[in-house]
């Protein structure tokens, strides 16, 4: 999933400063602020990861700034560590 946005700092406090929330499924939001984020341990089936970039405060953009994507986690066939 990619947000792009531009005039914003991920991070900053200051008056471009942002961090996305992160919507898995129906579990509660994680806040990034961070370019890169990786959700772990996610079950085998299928999914939908929102994405909604928000300023510093926590206010919405006006327009809102969000992606989605709904994708299917299959069983993993590496051979794992015992």
């Amino acid at each position: 999933l990619l947000l792009e946005a531009t005039g914003v700092e991920l991070g900053s406090r200051g008056r471009n400063g942002a961090h996305v929330l992160l919507f898995l499924d129906e579990l509660p939001a994680m806040k990034s602020y961070a370019e890169r984020f990786t959700f772990r341990g996610v079950a085998p089936g299928p999914h939908r990861l929102r994405a909604e970039l928000r300023r510093a405060d926590g206010a919405a953009f006006d327009p809102p700034v969000t992606a989605q994507v709904e994708f299917r986690v299959t069983e993993s066939t590496l051979d794992l560590p015992r």
